[in-house]
């Protein structure tokens, strides 16, 4: 049982390989040599594969787990997670944002607090207008419509420090649509945050748009709270409401001989309102249905094409 394991997805990333492994055995041996480097490739089209190949050939502390096809960050994590050995597991993005020398930091603080679980506060994030934008897309929808045992005012991404007592709860979990930091805080252990600043992104592109952001946070939005159909129940009030209030203008005109064409205008807006109504709550109760749908599947959440380094268990 390796003393400290380090998580990695990897994607987009031929060009940050070598980086990643230099500076993540040059961090890790001040601390111990007894680590091992787990890096996911979420079926990454730039080829990384091949270059941790080569890695893990010559260091057997680097495991390579590949994955047949593109499941998602998260998910990648999630395999990492399930083959993860260390006392101490460290989860980070390759994109070198997180820096490794940090690493010793988050162990101290760990040890330090008594706490099962140390996450990076972003500070200073060297991103461009729209990825700031994009980060901050996802956090407004996420702290604004989940449940209140979720909410998280600090800038956190994947960087963290965990115990393998939380490794052991987040592999209980089988949700399809998942999200890390979701998954930590829903367990239940202590946890605490350390200010960390970002780094630039090493080289290439992050495979993060937009509406990848925006879809992203409302499967995880979907998968642990209700919240938007409470929200829907508003709504709902509120047309009936707004419908009332027609309805008295629409009687007062009426019986004040305003009209020039009776009736026509109220109809039209009372159809309006309800149809809208209607399709809205339809659409937050179809997101929710196609939800379980995917659940109720009962397939793994990923599949392996090959594995470096690493001894299956039964």
């Amino acid at each position: 049982m390796p003393y400290i394991s380090v998580v990695t997805p990897i994607y987009n990333a031929v060009d940050i390989v070598d980086e990643l492994y230099k500076q993540l055995v040059e961090n890790l041996s001040k601390i111990t040599n007894d680590f091992e480097i787990i890096m996911v490739n979420d079926a990454d089209p730039t080829r990384s594969s091949t270059k941790i190949a080569a890695l893990a050939q010559k260091d057997k502390r680097v495991k390579l787990i590949d994955l047949s096809r593109n499941f998602g960050q998260h998910i990648a994590i999630s395999a990492g997670l399930d083959y993860a050995k260390g006392e101490y597991v460290v989860v980070m993005d390759c994109d070198l944002q997180d820096p490794p020398s940090k690493i010793p930091l988050l162990l101290e603080k760990l040890k330090e607090s008594g706490k099962e679980v140390i996450f990076s506060d972003r500070k200073k994030r060297k991103e461009g207008f729209l990825k700031k934008f994009y980060s901050n897309a996802f956090k407004f929808v996420m702290n604004h419509l989940v449940d209140k045992e979720f909410i998280c005012h600090k800038d956190v991404g994947n960087f963290s420090i965990i115990t393998h007592k939380v490794v052991m709860a987040i592999r209980k979990l089988k949700e399809k649509n998942r999200n890390y930091f979701s998954m930590v805080q829903w367990s239940g252990f202590e946890m605490a945050f350390v200010p960390v600043e970002a780094e630039k992104r090493y080289a290439g592109e992050s495979g993060y748009t937009f509406w990848k952001s925006l879809k992203h946070a409302f499967r995880i939005l979907l998968q642990i709270s209700v919240k938007p159909l409470y929200l829907s129940i508003i709504f709902c009030g509120l047309c009936i409401l707004g419908a009332l209030v027609l309805a008295g203008i629409v009687l007062y005109n009426y019986y004040s001989g305003h009209y020039t064409i009776a009736g026509y205008a109220s109809i039209m807006l009372l159809i309006a309102i309800i149809s809208s109504m209607i399709f809205f709550i339809l659409a937050i109760m179809s997101l929710y249905l196609a939800t379980v749908f995917q659940e109720t599947h009962g397939r793994p959440l990923y599949v392996t094409k090959n594995i470096i380094n690493i001894k299956e268990e039964k």
